[in-house]
């Protein structure tokens, strides 16, 4: 992992307990270590290419004491632990029944979870800054776009409701 994560703590023991209570399962090894020193954490601006989705992104880390009430949000996927999610309200997930492989979830497809990678240090690895955003900026990083997955049909599925882009004279 090549991003910087801010606003993360350690998330108690107690709340990793509880965790694999909740879900009857051991957590991966590498989530624990993850939720020891970043829990709730959110990522710089970044991006994630892993399977055959589009460049993703995580606008932040679910926190250990949140994750069982998100689970209970997509009670329809028993066996995923959602651990963050992107600025449009999608979920990236742990598959609990897979010993940790990552998956994806867009609550607005009717597809399911798509599969990511096989771990969670897989994904980590596999964040990186977002080449289209400025590092440098001294604007407020508030203010900017958010960045997120944009679905491959979107432009074709919403055409009527788009603004058409001004063509400029050369």
């Amino acid at each position: 992992m090549s991003i910087t994560l801010i606003n993360g703590t350690k998330a108690p023991k107690i709340d990793i307990e509880s965790l694999e209570k909740s879900f009857g399962k051991e957590l991966p090894r590498d989530y624990i270590e993850f939720l020891q020193l970043h829990d709730g954490s959110e990522p710089e601006p970044n991006v994630v290419s892993l399977g055959e989705e589009d460049d993703l992104a995580v606008n932040h880390f679910i926190s250990a004491s949140e994750v069982t009430q998100r689970a209970r949000d997509l009670e329809v996927f028993p066996e995923f632990l959602p651990f963050a999610r992107d600025s449009f309200g999608n979920y990236f997930l742990l598959n609990l029944g897979e010993n940790g492989s990552v998956y994806f979830w867009d609550h607005e497809m009717d597809d399911g979870p798509t599969k990511l990678c096989n771990s969670f240090t897989e994904f980590i690895v596999a964040l990186e800054p977002d080449p289209d955003v400025d590092s440098d900026s001294t604007a407020d990083e508030s203010e900017g776009p958010e960045v997120g997955w944009k679905h491959p049909d979107f432009d074709t599925m919403f055409a009527e409701y788009l603004i058409p882009k001004k063509k400029t004279d050369a």
